[in-house]
């Protein structure tokens, strides 16, 4: 029936795929025109998000083949370490977002970057190019992502409690987390022309992986 295929975790899993292609693309190919770190930082993160799809998809197909005698009751715990691995994977991923956004900000303290340089091999700064004719398209992308983040993180888990996938309630709650990030985001992208500072990018992307590294935290946990 209609409602079967809707509550299977592979179709709720393509669709998540599918959601995260569109959001990598759009947001990195933004990112490279404006040079944000927000942009650049969460479309990264969207492209980890579909491996992560791809990996509960055979976590699931796993947890679901029948018992057998090397495994009298069944594969199903093999799902605690598809959350495992989505954890680490956030831990690092925020970890490099915090060092892009680190350097952001000491390009506004000249003295501070000279001297951070001297002892640590930082990349190279690469200077905001958002402007009035771009915030209208940033801001609506944005906006867009989040509002998908919240409808297929609601499915997600609706999916997983109602087949009993503990990988896929876990990887509901790492798309919700983007979507209260994207939402982050875009009240930090509207304060930028509100406020004539388009440096609040830089802490901004701070919080944004904050939430990442909790997220990942909170997974691994």
């Amino acid at each position: 029936s209609l409602k079967q295929r809707l509550y299977s975790p592979y179709v709720a899993m393509w669709l998540v795929v599918l959601m995260y292609c569109i959001k990598s693309v759009t947001k990195l190919g933004a990112g490279d025109v404006t040079n944000s770190p927000v942009f650049i930082s969460d479309g990264y993160h969207n492209l980890a998000d579909i491996l992560q799809a791809l990996a509960v998809m055979v976590v699931v197909y796993l947890a679901r083949r029948p018992a057998n005698a090397e495994y009298p009751l069944g594969k199903s715990n093999i799902e605690f370490f598809s959350s495992l691995a989505i954890g680490l994977s956030l831990l690092v991923l925020g970890l490099q977002f915090a060092l892009q956004s680190l350097v952001g900000l000491l390009h506004y303290l000249p003295a501070a970057d000279l001297a951070v340089r001297g002892y640590l091999p930082l990349p190279e700064h690469k200077p905001l190019l958002s402007d009035a004719s771009t915030y209208p398209w940033l801001i609506g992308i944005m906006a867009i992502s989040g509002a998908l983040s919240w409808v297929v993180s609601r499915y997600q888990i609706a999916v997983g409690r109602a087949t009993g996938h503990t990988s896929l309630v876990a990887d509901g709650e790492e798309t919700a987390s983007d979507g209260r990030i994207e939402l982050i985001a875009l009240v930090g992208i509207i304060s930028q022309p509100l406020f004539g500072a388009p440096w609040l990018e830089y802490p901004l992307a701070l919080v944004i992986t904050t939430m990442v590294l909790h997220t990942g935290q909170e997974l691994v946990r």
